[in-house]
């Protein structure tokens, strides 16, 4: 599409416009393999505050709420996707120390203190950056933008209120907005090969800031409509850990022989297994070695009759290699 041949060619930095072109392919694949949508009828659309939504008209009974939410900072893309929470996703590249001053109005005396409260430079930054990940992947799943005084939002790990966790392993976290517990979120929060610290946020579908409208009306199931034991199942639902996929993945089928031609990898087709809803080929799990995406491998399969679980992407980027092929948005 012209749009969004437009949105990325807009970067003057080579690496921006790799990181643009890899967020869209990204978006339309996910929405491809999840809901069996041909890769050529996936349409993206922004809200107000700039949170992409799929707008192609769809209805899969296993994915009623279907939303994603892409990240980047550094080598690494992020996407998660949800089938019934709200969606957000936040990635923080290491060495954020020389940042941490600067953000001292963003986070309340509890959250100073968490940080404060360990005992070198390495430990602090690795407390600022969870913490900075949780408040950026909260507002991005609600959408507000720019708007959100991160301040009101006060963090708290799960098992860690004395502030005495080890940020090294996977983390549950939830959240206070000015001082009233938000009981229908949680994050889980982990590192990424390089020290990357990655976290998806899920959460109450009625918090949504979506001025247009646009997003909240492809949302099938509303908050109302689901019990408290309900609710809870798929906010603790598990998130699987992230696992690597070729990104000739991504290149829509129609293209793959070009993209070959230039010199890209195709993936093989035994990576490749058949989505329940269209029988095109979905995500599966494979070393590689150049530029790579990442899904989180599903504890119950890709696509489960009762639904799917959570699945994160992410983009590696090696420097070995020029990926220059930007003209493959169609």
């Amino acid at each position: 599409e012209a749009r969004e041949r437009e949105g990325v060619m807009k970067y003057t930095q080579f690496e921006d416009r790799k990181r643009a072109l890899v967020s869209r392919l990204m978006a339309r694949s996910v929405c491809s393999t999840v809901l069996g949508i041909p890769h050529s009828e996936v349409t993206i659309s922004r809200t107000k505050g700039n949170k992409p939504y799929l707008s192609t008209p769809h209805d899969t009974p296993t994915s009623p709420n279907f939303n994603f939410n892409i990240s980047h900072d550094g080598d690494y893309v992020v996407l998660a996707s949800e089938s019934h929470c709200l969606c957000g996703v936040d990635v923080v590249a290491p060495g954020f120390r020389a940042s941490r001053d600067s953000f001292s109005k963003e986070f309340t005396d509890v959250e100073w203190g968490m940080i404060n409260s360990r005992k070198t430079d390495e430990e602090k930054d690795a407390v600022f950056s969870l913490l900075w990940s949780c408040k950026e992947a909260y507002t991005k799943a609600r959408g507000d933008g720019l708007k959100f005084e991160l301040a009101r939002a006060e963090f708290s790990v799960i098992g860690g209120e004395d502030g005495e966790f080890d940020v090294t392993v996977p983390l549950a976290l939830v959240v206070a907005v000015d001082g009233v517990p938000m009981k229908r979120w949680v994050f889980i929060s982990t590192l990424l090969e390089g020290g990357y610290r990655v976290t998806i946020a899920r959460g109450a579908i009625s918090d949504i800031v979506d001025a247009h409208g646009g997003f909240t009306s492809t949302l099938k199931r509303p908050q109302a409509t689901f019990t408290t034991v309900e609710w809870t199942n798929h906010l603790t639902s598990p998130s699987p850990p992230f696992t690597k996929l070729p990104i000739g993945y991504l290149v829509p089928q129609h293209l793959r022989h070009h993209y070959s031609t230039i010199g890209g990898k195709l993936p093989s087709p035994t990576f490749i297994p058949t989505s329940p809803h269209s029988g095109a080929p979905t995500p599966t799990y494979s070393p590689v070695t150049s530029r790579c995406l990442s899904f989180p491998r599903p504890s119950n399969g890709f696509m489960g009759s009762a639904g799917y679980s959570p699945r994160s992407k992410l983009l590696k980027e090696d420097e070995q290699e020029e990926f220059s092929d930007v003209d493959l948005v169609t």
